[in-house]
């Protein structure tokens, strides 16, 4: 009779211990809370995006630069008369950008990122994954935009040695050739690919006079795109004259 008060009681205590972590997990956001978890994800992050994501307009008709540093240094408004929403972030990886937290449908979207999961270190191969599961995740949210990504500059490795190793000695020398597998990654999924041509003095970041021609280019595109009636991405390899018209596409 003991033994059976004993098995009751621990299984009465595991029982509630169940419900207290269903609770607990329920309380921290359900399901995606645990995925987080799982992947390692900063829940946090998530969070604080979704918190200033509330506070920021929706995106509808605009040119959406989403990445990092690349795009988020730039007053892209003073190099182009297009209506823009700049939600890229200095520092961010692939794995940062969550596309659920923007509210909207832009006309364009204007993508770099990767530069930073090669600077420290990733391998080559799961940074195109990732890249390539981005690429479709933005083309299955906005099947009616079209997309460009931006390829960083050639890196000035004199420079890069000169001034950035010295204070940031774990990340990784710039390499010109696995930038290149980023944007043929992006070229064979549909993206139309401009390259940034010039760097600011620390060899890597784009520079003003990079950021003003890519500026220009968008809106090329945009005008030649509103001439011809054309806003699907589908349609824009069936209209290789537009896309030659951008001056320096690749």
């Amino acid at each position: 009779m003991k033994l059976n008060s004993k098995l009751f009681l621990s299984f009465t205590l595991n029982f509630l211990f169940l419900i207290l972590i269903v609770l607990f997990v329920q309380y921290k956001g359900g399901i995606k809370y645990v995925v987080n978890k799982l992947t390692n994800k900063d829940n946090s992050i998530t969070a604080w995006d979704k918190k200033v994501s509330d506070y920021l307009p929706p995106v509808d008709g605009s040119v959406l630069f989403i990445g990092d540093s690349h795009l988020a240094l730039h007053p892209w408004n003073e190099y182009a008369n297009f209506k823009y929403a700049n939600r890229a972030v200095s520092g961010y990886k692939i794995s940062d950008i969550n596309l659920d937290v923007i509210k909207g449908k832009p006309k364009c979207v204007v993508l770099s990122i990767g530069t930073n999961d090669i600077q420290h270190g990733s391998k080559v191969d799961l940074v195109i994954r990732n890249l390539h599961s981005l690429l479709n995740k933005i083309k299955n949210k906005w099947p009616e935009a079209f997309f460009i990504y931006v390829t960083p500059p050639d890196p000035n490795v004199e420079l890069y040695e000169k001034l950035i190793r010295p204070k940031h000695p774990k990340i990784t020398r710039p390499d010109e050739i696995k930038y290149k597998a980023l944007s043929l990654c992006a070229k064979n999924n549909g993206f139309i690919v401009l390259k940034a041509n010039t760097a600011f003095i620390d060899g890597l970041h784009i520079d003003p006079n990079s950021a003003k021609k890519i500026a220009t280019d968008v809106q090329t595109l945009l005008n030649n795109l509103t001439i011809q009636g054309i806003n699907r991405p589908d349609s824009l390899n069936e209209h290789g004259k537009i896309i030659s018209e951008i001056k320096n596409p690749l």
